[in-house]
């Protein structure tokens, strides 16, 4: 065989041109590695570069020993990363080309074979055909019925499936299980078999429709972040805001750029929320709206902020860090202009009625929440920037009109009397904040730090007219507190007394008995959580109806960190509350009620899961 590379070279080297040679020389080893090269993957294996199986398969248990009961339900659990997928048998049951798992099974003691169940597959457009299979998790509910009820079980079965993206790649694997003899409990995965084997796990949604339930939850995100705007937690922030648009109405410079900025602060904050989601769920950790708030440092810090403004509002009618801050700020910020202060003022509200926001799931933002963080990285980042434009969408329509024609009063005295009244509204909610604290850390504790807090923000900005009333103060805040501690215990005991705690295994047992069950999951940092018992479920007519009833009340107390209650909001997509939903047996499934509660939607619901 001719040596291409090395004619080429000679005949350069001809020339007697030294650095022409020593360049030919170069290309032709450049040509012999990418001959090599050429070869090597020429002859390598198809599929070699795959160092493991892109889709994996274990056998699990819905049980944890084989009790005394006939049937056992176990389950083959596949899991399945974006962009793969595996084949199903069509809806009629056929599978000509023979695509889908199949299973080799072993059973002993022997007994028939185990029947497999095929949950509601999606639709693919292969090239050539209409396809059915699974692009995502998904579990193969496998039951097995013992010739002997106890007797201890081993299981043994060889999968072979088609795991396909842009390539497929034949995989088989061995699996076993072994059931010993004993008390049948159920297992951490018992629940999703049985969702998957009663359809309430939905894995059925085509890429096509994928596209269009992402098309829709964009649209319940933008929806449900510009309700948020009249959530009742962020209400304060939001006539903090409105009292400033009065004042800087007149320049309509000044008015723009502090729209503007609350516009930029409020983008930067779901930014920012949408990065530690992804963060947070790489890691393995549980992620949810408003999970925050669960931290008690978190709370002391919002707390100080509120202070901080409502101080500013109630002596100097405008907002302004302490004097040491300041000077902070205007070092990195440059010289002391008007425009700097015009920035932070408005820019870190916009991030303050972010944060005050999240404790709030207004209606629609509930289910997009709960899908964005059940996908990837890209759709949280794309559900959260739709949430903010929708929240920061009223700023961006200001700017559209002038500011003299913008619907608010002229400033005048009367803006005092509204600067002290939104004082007092901030400071409540601090209050609020700080009886949330006290669920978390204790009434003591909560105390001390309201104390604290005010001590501080005296001794920083070191007023005379507020060091003065700086023991009227104290007293004031340790009364308030003294009624928040009292009070907590007093207002649970009345209207929560047929409340019980929550366990999910509850609900299953108490449905099979007939029983209506009605679980609500709470915070006490969540204000639409407390605006729906005041106004619904404190109600005597709701209460009556839930003791006539018999109805199995189980509370789900979310304030602080709770896994098994994160892991129950999953399986209905959720990620933030209220979330309230009856059982009973017309509706073992659940019926989930709207977040913000009417008194006819929680009797409709308990009717009808109840069959009347």
């Amino acid at each position: 065989m001719c040596d291409l590379p090395l004619v080429f070279t000679r005949c350069v080297c001809r020339l007697g041109q030294r650095p022409r040679c020593q360049k030919a020389q170069k290309m032709r080893t450049f040509f012999q590695y990418m001959l090599i090269t050429l070869a090597v993957l020429g002859l390598a294996p198809q599929g070699a570069s795959t160092t493991s199986a892109p889709v994996e398969v274990s056998l699990v248990s819905a049980v944890t020993a084989t009790g005394a009961q006939g049937t056992l339900l176990l389950g083959v659990k596949f899991t399945v990363p974006r962009g793969w997928k595996i084949y199903a048998p069509s809806p009629s049951g056929e599978d000509p080309l023979g695509r889908a798992p199949t299973f080799a099974w072993r059973v002993s003691p022997l007994m028939p074979d185990p029947h497999v169940f095929w949950p509601k597959a999606a639709t693919f457009e292969d090239p050539m055909e209409t396809a059915h299979g699974y692009d995502r998790d998904v579990i193969l509910p496998v039951t097995l019925d013992p010739q002997v009820p106890g007797e201890p079980i081993n299981v043994h079965v060889e999968v072979t499936y088609l795991a396909c993206a842009q390539t497929c790649v034949p995989l088989s694997k061995k699996l076993s299980l072994f059931l010993p003899a004993g008390p049948a409990k159920a297992t951490g995965d018992a629940q999703e078999i049985l969702d998957f084997q009663t359809g309430k796990r939905d894995v059925s949604t085509s890429i096509a429709a994928s596209r269009y339930q992402l098309l829709l939850m964009m649209l319940f995100a933008f929806v449900g972040g510009l309700i948020l705007n009249v959530m009742p937690c962020v209400l304060p922030v939001l006539s903090l805001k409105m009292r400033h648009f009065i004042k800087l109405k007149p320049d309509a410079t000044h008015y723009r750029q502090s729209l503007m900025f609350s516009w930029t602060g409020i983008m930067v904050s779901f930014w920012t929320l949408a990065i530690v989601a992804i963060v947070l769920k790489r890691g393995g950790e549980s992620v949810g709206w408003g999970l925050h708030f669960q931290s008690s440092s978190f709370l002391a810090f919002m707390s100080l902020l509120l202070v901080l403004f409502a101080r500013g509002l109630w002596w100097e009618d405008s907002f302004a860090l302490p004097p040491t801050l300041q000077g902070l700020v205007s070092k990195v910020l440059g010289a002391k202009r008007e425009k700097h202060a015009l920035f932070y003022e408005h820019f870190f509200s916009g991030v303050f009625a972010t944060l005050l926001a999240t404790p709030c799931t207004a209606p629609f933002l509930g289910t997009a929440l709960g899908y964005a963080l059940s996908q990837g990285a890209l759709e949280i980042m794309l559900l959260f920037s739709v949430m903010g434009f929708g929240f920061a969408l009223p700023y961006l329509l200001l700017l559209k009109i002038p500011p003299q024609k913008v619907p608010l009063p002229k400033s005048g005295p009367w803006m005092v009397t509204l600067s002290r009244i939104l004082a007092v509204v901030l400071l409540m909610t601090a209050l609020w904040l700080m009886w949330v604290f006290s669920h978390q850390e204790g009434a003591l504790k909560a105390c001390l730090v309201a104390l604290g807090l005010l001590v501080g923000i005296l001794f920083l900005y070191r007023k005379a007219s507020a060091l003065a009333h700086a023991g009227k103060g104290l007293i004031v805040v340790t009364l308030l507190a003294s009624i928040f501690w009292q009070g907590h215990g007093e207002g649970y005991a009345t209207s929560d007394a047929f409340w019980t705690p929550f366990e999910e295994a509850k609900i299953a047992g108490a449905v099979a008995a007939g029983q209506v069950v009605f679980v609500d999951v709470t915070a006490s940092w969540c204000a639409t959580c407390q605006v729906n018992k005041l106004a619904v479920m404190g109600m005597d007519e709701i209460t009556q109806a839930f003791k006539e009833a018999g109805v199995l009340a189980l509370r789900a107390d979310w304030t602080q960190r709770n896994p098994a209650i994160t892991k129950y909001l999953a399986h209905f997509g959720r990620a933030g509350i209220p979330f309230n939903v009856v059982y009973g047996p017309k509706a073992p499934q659940g019926i989930v009620l709207p977040e913000i509660l009417t008194k006819d939607a929680v009797l409709g619901a308990l009717k009808k899961a109840k069959g009347d």
